[in-house]
């Protein structure tokens, strides 16, 4: 009934991606791609993808999100140079390059998850907001029990939540993002699929993982709030 794209990789590699994948599907319709937050590494090669009947999915502050980013390109671009110098000295300007004012056709809400049945295949778009950003979504599949989790425990599992970046963007929500783990613990996933590095197997090891994380995001939120109001600079 057609394919689901979870993410869309970086612009300059989303042509390569598509042709490898292609490959090992075959030509299909594209039914959905889902987009796990507004940065550039997920949501590059949107663009390649969509086709006239392909719905988009996105969470709902997504535009808000995609707005702020492009506001501040030029800002975060000459930041992101130090982090990832083979970056170009300037943001490129090529109609090509552009993979900003995606507009989704359906926007997941923080309080009701996405659910559709393709291929008889159940899908379930799950808003989680607090990790990459305020418009994160993940998408879990139950019957293979499988989490793909985009960016919301970082490109390597478990690992303390990017809660600041270095590049300036704007802090995420340390009690909304433990508030999330705690939602997708009660799914119990057996696999997880993050959009960076490898899959994660094991449903004792992604618990013992997932509590880990939020545990010392949790104890680091107590300590600060603490000290500030005990007048500590």
């Amino acid at each position: 009934e057609g394919l689901v794209i979870f993410d869309t990789g970086l612009v300059i590699q989303a042509g390569e991606q598509k042709k490898r994948l292609l490959a090992m599907t075959g030509e299909q319709p594209i039914a959905k791609v889902i987009l796990s937050h507004s940065h550039a590494d997920h949501v590059g090669g949107a663009r390649l993808w969509l086709q006239p009947t392909t719905e988009l999915v996105a969470h709902e502050a997504f535009p808000e999100e995609q707005r702020y980013l492009t506001e501040l390109n030029p800002y975060l671009h000459r930041r992101n140079r130090l982090l990832f110098p083979w970056l170009p000295e300037q943001p490129s300007t090529l109609p090509g390059m552009n993979f900003r004012g995606l507009q989704p056709d359906t926007l997941v809400d923080n309080d009701q998850p996405y659910r559709f049945t393709l291929g008889g295949r159940e899908f379930v778009v799950i808003a989680a907001a607090g990790a990459e950003g305020a418009d994160n979504v993940v998408l879990w599949l139950p019957a293979e029990r499988a989490l793909l989790s985009g960016d919301f425990f970082g490109p390597q599992f478990p690992q303390f939540p990017n809660l600041f970046t270095m590049r300036g963007e704007k802090a995420r929500k340390a009690v909304e993002y433990a508030t999330s783990i705690d939602a997708l613990l009660q799914l119990q996933p057996e696999v997880l699929l993050p959009s960076h590095l490898d899959t994660v197997q094991g449903t004792e090891i992604i618990k013992a993982g997932m509590i880990k994380i939020r545990d010392a995001v949790q104890w680091v939120h107590d300590q600060t709030v603490a000290e500030m109001n005990a007048g500590q600079s």
